[in-house]
């Protein structure tokens, strides 16, 4: 067995913020790894635009980039309106696969269909409703043996009745994303409303190991999650405790989400694909 790192984008996409995961792998075993999520945003600010990143694993070194997945043929099918999707490779970031004009509909199940070096990849996810945020207000934070003193930030969402929910949580500070899965702030990044459901939820601190200052804009997306994307995100920032942005820690894991090889299950590949609606709200720290 080789010891092999793999670079994973917990947030995708957009900002470049990664995390290192250590996996256990077979002497030279290349898996594909799939990070996709298709975005409706609650307030129409979308255009349309959606990209899927497709990486593979190899042997790590220090300051060696991840390795691309280049020359994938990539689609996404809505399996509502049965009309189908095709992503072309950037010419300028090789690896990330787009498409415009995909704007998702609530309700609707998505499938993402890969086929890469002889193997066809497939996965599904269904876009579910996300409850509106309320209110997004900052706060001071006092000094303690974990933090230092600041301003943090909180928010208000009233969990829809009668219905399971599962939430996932990014904010932003000027545009860079904030992450860190330490103890028990997995928390605050994915929740299920098994112990709320239906209730005003009031002052929900937000990336707590984080302060913000006077002047800087903050911004929070609040994405409505499947339960199968909740239990690899939950799996996820569980086992990565003590990662930050950028090259934290290494977690002894392999994270199989819900994508699958159609043509050998043995070569099972890494990564996750979902559809989520997005609500997001933004505010100057004053």
């Amino acid at each position: 067995m080789k010891r092999i790192l793999i670079i994973f984008s917990i947030v995708l996409f957009t900002f470049s913020c990664t995390d290192t995961l250590d996996v256990d792998l077979e002497e030279g075993t290349v898996r594909l790894v799939v990070e996709g999520r298709l975005e409706l945003f609650k307030d129409g600010s979308g255009s349309g635009y959606q990209s899927i990143r497709l990486t593979t694993t190899a042997p790590y070194f220090q300051n060696e980039q991840v390795p691309a997945a280049t020359g994938a043929s990539v689609l996404v099918r809505d399996l509502g309106t049965q009309q189908i999707y095709q992503f072309t490779e950037s010419n300028t970031e090789p690896g990330i696969y787009e498409t415009q004009g995909l704007v998702p509909i609530v309700g609707n199940e998505y499938q993402l269909e890969i086929e890469y070096e002889g193997n066809t990849y497939q996965a599904t996810d269904r876009m579910l409703p996300v409850a509106d945020i309320d209110r997004l207000a900052q706060f001071f934070k006092e000094e303690t043996i974990f933090t230092d003193e600041g301003i943090g930030l909180e928010l208000d969402y009233e969990d829809p009745t009668d219905e399971v929910n599962y939430y996932h949580w990014q904010t932003f500070r000027n545009d860079t994303l904030l992450v860190k899965a330490d103890v028990g702030n997995q928390f605050n990044l994915v929740s299920s409303d098994e112990f709320y459901n239906g209730l005003q939820v009031q002052g929900f601190e937000l990336a707590n190991d984080f302060t913000f200052q006077v002047g800087d804009v903050a911004l929070v997306r609040q994405y409505a999650l499947s339960e199968a994307a909740y239990d690899y995100y939950r799996n996820f920032y569980e086992q990565a405790v003590g990662i930050s942005p950028g090259f934290g820690d290494v977690v002894p894991a392999t994270l199989r989400g819900n994508v699958r090889n159609l043509t050998d299950d043995s070569l099972y590949p890494l990564g996750f694909f979902e559809a989520s609606e997005v609500a997001q709200m933004g505010i100057t720290i004053q």
